[in-house]
């Protein structure tokens, strides 16, 4: 009996040290790729100097179109700021989708004290979702570059379209804005706009990069020409998403897109006050990633299971042998997410969120399996 015991002992010892080494070099591995993420990707966004210092290429009108259902207020509250920019010539379109409150009342009142203002009313069936709203706003806009934004969202100043513009360089066909949500009180406020905030990190990081791979439609300027290149949405015309990011990932490259982050140029929006109604908007964003470009599709998917297993892995060498290479391991790469994080969120105005990264980044954990499920079984087709 002593003898089976010892060698059930050993057995289990031996065991416990494979286990332990798979850890030890999962951790090893998924350490050396977030670092390579942060160092090569998004340390060259910490160091972009956000506002262009060229005078604005472009010698032509632009087009800004909006597409509303049922948003009376936030027409009221926002549609003057856009209607207020210091540029021209530009014009603003508004296409109103089987609104059934006051909103095209609204409209035609604005039109009224404004020539730049041209409303229109979709009478026809629409399938869910904007798409066939926005489409039917880019065919009768009449310059040939589209600045698109959502009746839900604020230019910060005057100089949105301006900024916009200043971006474009020689044989840019897109650039990808930046789209910030409100500062409120709250846990739930700061992570959302953290979560929104590390999106922006990543697709304006592997633009800069060549990469570009998605872009966010509250603020999104490109040529009416790529749009005709691309087909329009026909691609994916079977989802009510991916008017912004889908478009962006067919059609974008490292040639024609370049990116703004310029401060002036920012396009504010009122989050989700509900986690309820942040996982159902969260849910809808994300089905579309399994319609990315393959490459863009390992990038990412290497980028998050990366940091989903480095934090996993840290915790669990807490209770191995190894444990103080865990937290080496873990207060490397810390200090340099933290510090490049940092520098990004100063200049995309919103330092708080930068402060809490160390718990807003563990966080990201939890996030990660909350919404896993929304890449392969969500089927969310409404507006």
């Amino acid at each position: 009996m002593p003898t089976a015991t010892a060698a059930e002992e050993g057995h289990h010892s031996a065991l416990e040290i494979v286990i332990d080494m798979l850890l030890f070099w999962i951790l090893v591995a998924s350490f050396l790729i977030q670092t390579g993420y942060w160092l090569f990707f998004f340390r060259q966004l910490a160091k972009v100097d956000p506002v262009a210092n060229s005078p604005c290429p472009l010698k032509e009108g632009i087009s800004v179109i909006i597409c509303t259902r049922n948003e009376e207020e936030n027409l009221r509250r926002n549609l003057p700021l856009v209607l207020q920019q210091d540029y021209l010539p530009y014009e603003v379109i508004v296409v109103d989708d089987h609104s059934t409150d006051g909103s095209l009342q609204l409209l035609l009142d604005f039109q009224e004290k404004s020539n730049i203002l041209r409303v229109i009313k979709i009478q026809e069936p629409t399938l869910p979702g904007k798409k066939q709203a926005l489409a039917r706003g880019i065919a009768e806009a009449k310059y040939s570059w589209l600045l698109l934004t959502d009746a839900d969202a604020a230019p910060i100043s005057t100089q949105w379209i301006s900024g916009m513009c200043a971006a474009v360089a020689k044989n840019t066909g897109m650039i990808l804005g930046y789209s910030p949500f409100i500062t409120e009180k709250g846990c739930l406020n700061l992570f959302i706009r953290f979560e929104a905030l590390w999106v922006a990190v990543q697709y304006l990081s592997f633009a800069l990069r060549g990469l570009p791979y998605m872009g966010v439609g509250r603020n999104l300027m490109y040529e009416k020409s790529l749009y005709a290149s691309a087909g329009g949405f026909v691609s994916h015309a079977d989802l009510a998403s991916g008017d912004d990011d889908l478009f962006v990932n067919g059609i974008a490259s490292a040639e024609n897109t370049r990116i703004c982050i310029d401060p002036r140029t920012f396009v504010y929006s009122k989050p989700k006050s509900t986690f309820t109604d942040y996982y159902r908007q969260k849910r809808r964003h994300l089905s579309t990633a399994t319609r990315y470009q393959p490459l863009h599709q390992y990038l990412l998917g290497g980028l998050s299971l990366s940091h989903f297993l480095f934090l996993f892995c840290t915790f669990l060498s807490l209770f191995s042998p190894f444990w103080p290479a865990g937290l080496l391991f873990y207060g490397i790469r810390l200090s340099i997410s933290w510090l490049i994080f940092w520098r990004i969120a100063a200049k995309l105005k919103d330092p708080q969120a930068g402060r809490w990264f160390p718990l807003l980044d563990l966080s990201l954990m939890l996030f990660y399996i909350l919404f896993a499920s929304s890449l392969f079984f969500n089927k969310d087709n409404r507006w």
